[in-house]
């Protein structure tokens, strides 16, 4: 076809329920013709893909030579790619798909056009032959040398893309990264000093685990020198000299610019080699671009008599040039001069010393109060734009407190009215209407928050209407059988044992009881290895441990692994005698019985709350009863199963068999409880296998179970959030851990499970954003069915209307925020580790409403 068509080409290989053959080796020609060739044409080809990782490569080239290779993609992206691949002399440009013997997953869909390439320029030394990806592959060099202004020391700027182009920087090469080789302009004994054009952009790894880095070495010296992106919680992490001692955004800060005076730079080649694990997860961490020097190593004695300064043990003169210094020469002066005149002459310097430095501290300090008072000012104004107001029933309780100091009169007759309103609250019993913050309902951009997270529908006049309200029914336990299932404790999962042993270590890792309790978790990294089973795997992970992560260890046929290695739970060692064999075939089925096609509520969503509870159970420091965690940790897993897509308000707008079943009351909480319980007791229809895990315990203990998941799963109906926050507050905010009594302690739980639930925003980047998105998809499509309907639109659901960063705003400042402030009273590490999470997205959603004001 000729480049300038607008016709274009579809390739499919493999896709949904028919995945790819195994062996493949197989290339793809775009013959766009001989006269379509030119320096600024390209082949335009936009991509999904799913690839097994790391084993199996779909390469975009140049012509059809493997020298031409200028992307390598493995992995998953299920976000359409757009790559630009120049056509060669010849018009031609290639896909070359490759796979091992097993591991299949569903392929690529690649639509191709012609299209002209914009400004692809280059300059720089870039990646070689089977690196990554660049307009310039043609040009070998492996960094370009200094030329005309730049100095002695400089030896050249290294960079792993081409700024300037469309070309995409990630995934790396399947040999794993790039080396570079670089020598000094003159020959001399010293170090390297690395100056960042840009803040090196790795994929961030914790300090055990690192795929990503940068080494620097000399070759005869067997010396490494190794950078890479850090993962943090916190600044005191970032403990490296290379760091800036700075957390932000999960990543410690690195210094733009390091000396290394250890690395043995001399007149040998040194090598410089970016080296990556290959799985950027689609984020496009666009790798290193830095210049660098070479610099001579000495004493400051040494230094100064060579006429330089030495910094960090690093000898420069002027324009960072090296000194000629030998370090091992000390100088000694040739003239004498008179005692006295070199010290009225020291005398004097100092004196000027000090007043300088006198100004500078002054000067300084009036630009930092200054400084300090314009951040104040900020801070207050957003305070007041976002402030929550107090609600009715925080003012009651905050009313009995000062009663209780010893110097409050009792008076004001304002405050008697609030001891009335005290007395109608305990008269009346739980009126949520007390509990919603006194700005709430000043506004209509806060419909969705109200109509959510208050069950208070507000109609165009503002005037607030309480929706009704039926209380569950109770049900008892009706089977109990007493068929003993297999002892399944010590067995590994079938779904774990037939994937591939890559995979396998990978979930080993990621499915670590410690590394499960971090709160930067993405949960898209167990749904990538394995999309069909993350709940399985997660709960088996966190329910079963530490006999789940034992399990793989023997799967994986890791050496002297003993049970008594692993952290974890031991629910099996509970007085319940729980069949655990019988618990994940349970778990199998509820996950069975998510609606995959849900772009939220789906299994995954059920494993990132499983994992997330679990997290915030860990901050805690074991102040919970075993028992209470397991059977708050099954209400997580069974907590939205069976869920539409369409939320509750829709449930009884339209009048569904599920609204018309649970009278309208918690409708979508009341069915995931209900279902939960008949898969337990009754099992499934026409099979004989046992899904009660419980099957051995007393009755009255399982309705005691029973109830209090069936109460868990339904504290976790947003219409209940404020007043679920203000009893949380008012009863356990502040006290000491010793007077939080057995009842509320499993109160707090369910607080926590109803945190977890809606912790996307508390998130860092990118599931911040991953879920922010799968959750407007799903209110969109809501809201595309009730305009179907002719049904009025619910807030939040109007893809025409709905702003993506005035909705996360406003649930971040209204619900989450303050959610978590109550439970850091509660629970201290949950400030320390999660609220600065949430303080930073803010202020990304700001950035970010800013930027669409302004485009």
């Amino acid at each position: 076809m000729a480049l300038s068509s607008d016709n274009d080409i579809h390739f499919i290989v493999g896709q949904d329920k028919h995945p790819y053959p195994n062996d493949l080796d197989c290339t793809y020609e775009l013959d766009f013709g001989v006269d379509s060739f030119d320096e600024t044409r390209v082949a335009r080809i936009e991509l999904y893909y799913d690839i097994e990782e790391a084993f199996d490569f779909l390469r975009l080239r140049s012509g059809l030579d493997e020298d031409s290779t200028y992307n390598v993609l493995s992995g998953r992206h299920s976000h359409p790619e757009t790559f630009y691949i120049p056509v060669d002399e010849n018009g031609i440009a290639s896909l070359h798909f490759t796979t091992d013997d097993k591991g299949r997953r569903r392929g690529f869909y690649a639509k191709i056009s012609g299209d002209y390439s914009p400004n692809l320029t280059c300059d720089l030394g870039r990646f070689g032959s089977r690196c990554e990806s660049s307009y310039c592959l043609h040009k070998r060099n492996a960094f370009q040398k200094a030329g005309g202004n730049e100095s002695e020391s400089f030896a050249g700027r290294v960079i792993s893309q081409d700024l300037k182009s469309s070309i995409r920087p990630m995934p790396w090469a399947p040999d794993g990264g790039c080396m570079w080789e670089i020598k000094p302009n003159i020959d001399f004994t010293g170090a390297i000093r690395l100056i960042f054009n840009t803040p090196i952009d790795l994929e961030p790894h914790s300090v055990n685990n690192v795929g990503d880095k940068v080494i620097f070495a000399s070759v005869g010296n067997e010396q490494n020198t190794e950078l890479f992106v850090e993962s943090c919680e916190s600044d005191e992490i970032c403990d490296f000299p290379w760091q800036t001692g700075e957390c932000t955004e999960g990543r410690c800060d690195i210094r733009n610019q390091i000396e290394f005076a250890d690395i043995g730079a001399n007149i040998n080649t040194t090598l410089i080699r970016l080296v990556t694990d290959r799985n950027d997860g689609g984020k496009n961490f666009s790798g290193v671009d830095v210049d660098v020097h070479f610099v001579q190593s000495c004493p400051d004695s040494n230094c100064d008599s060579a006429g330089g300064t030495c910094d960090v043990g690093l000898c420069t003169c002027s324009n960072f040039i090296a000194c000629d210094c030998s370090c091992d020469y000390i100088s000694t002066p040739k003239n004498s001069t008179n005692p006295v005149t070199i010290g009225l002459v020291v005398g004097a310097v100092a004196l000027l010393l000090v007043t300088l430095f006198l100004v500078y501290y002054v000067k300084r300090k009036s630009m930092l109060l200054h400084a300090r008072e314009e951040d104040l000012d900020k801070r207050e104004s957003q305070l007041k734009a976002f402030r929550l107001g107090t609600s009715k029933f925080g003012d009651a309780v905050n009313f009995i407190d000062s009663l209780l100091k010893p110097e409050s009169p009792l008076a004001d007759p304002r405050e008697v009215e609030n001891l009335l309103l005290v007395k109608r609250c305990l008269i009346k019993g739980n009126d949520k209407t007390l509990h919603i913050p006194g700005n709430l309902n000043k506004s209509p951009g806060n419909r969705y928050i109200m109509n959510e997270f208050a069950g208070i529908s507000i109609s165009s006049d503002l005037q607030v209407n309480a929706k009704a309200s039926v209380s569950a029914r109770n049900f008892q336990a009706i089977s109990r059988g007493r068929s003993r299932h297999e002892d399944g404790a010590f067995n590994c999962l079938p779904e774990f044992a037939s994937l591939d042993v890559s995979q396998q270590t990978s979930l080993f890792e990621l499915l670590s009881f410690s590394n499960l309790r971090s709160w930067d978790f993405n949960i898209f990294d167990v749904s990538a290895i394995d999309e069909a089973n993350p709940l399985l795997l997660v709960a088996w992970a966190v329910i079963g441990s530490p006999y789940s992560q034992f399990a793989m260890a023997k799967q994986l046929e890791r050496k002297n692994v003993k049970l008594s290695h692993f952290e974890g739970y031991n629910f099996a060692d509970l007085d319940l005698e729980i069949e655990i064999g019988a618990l994940f075939d349970y778990l199998r089925v509820i996950q069975r019985d998510y609606k995959r096609d849900n772009p939220y509520h789906n299994a995954i969503h059920a494993a990132d709350v499983i994992q997330t509870l679990h997290s915030l159970i860990q901050m805690s420091d074991d102040r919970f009863e075993r028992e209470q965690i397991f059977s708050i940790l099954v209400a997580a897993a069974v907590h939205d199963v069976k869920h539409p897509g369409m939320n509750n308000t829709f449930q009884v707008n339209t009048f569904s068999n599920l609204a018309l079943s649970h009278n309208d009351a918690a409708v979508l909480e009341n069915e995931h409880s209900a279902h939960a319980f008949k898969l337990m007791v009754q099992g499934l229809p026409d099979k004989d296998d046992n899904l009660n895990f419980l099957c051995h315990v007393p009755a009255p203990k399982f309705a005691e179970i029973r109830k209090g998941i069936i109460e868990a799963v339904l504290h976790t109906d947003m219409s209940q959030h404020f007043s679920k926050v203000g009893d949380i507050k008012s009863r356990a905010g502040g006290k000491p851990w010793d007077e939080i009594d057995s009842k509320l302690r499993w109160d707090v739980l369910m607080y926590m499970l109803h945190l977890a639930d809606i912790s996307n925003p508390a998130k860092n980047r990118p599931m911040l954003e991953l879920w922010t998105d799968r959750c407007l998809d799903e209110f969109f499509a809501q809201g595309d069915e009730e305009r179907k309907l002719g049904l009025a639109i619910s807030p939040n659901c109007d893809r025409n209307e709905t702003k993506k960063p005035d909705s996360q705003i406003g649930f971040i400042n209204f619900v989450v925020k303050p959610s978590y402030v109550v439970l850091a009273e509660v629970i201290p590490a949950v400030g320390e580790h999660i609220l600065p999470v949430i303080e930073r997205n803010l202020l990304y959603w700001d950035g970010q409403k800013e930027r669409e004001e302004t485009a």
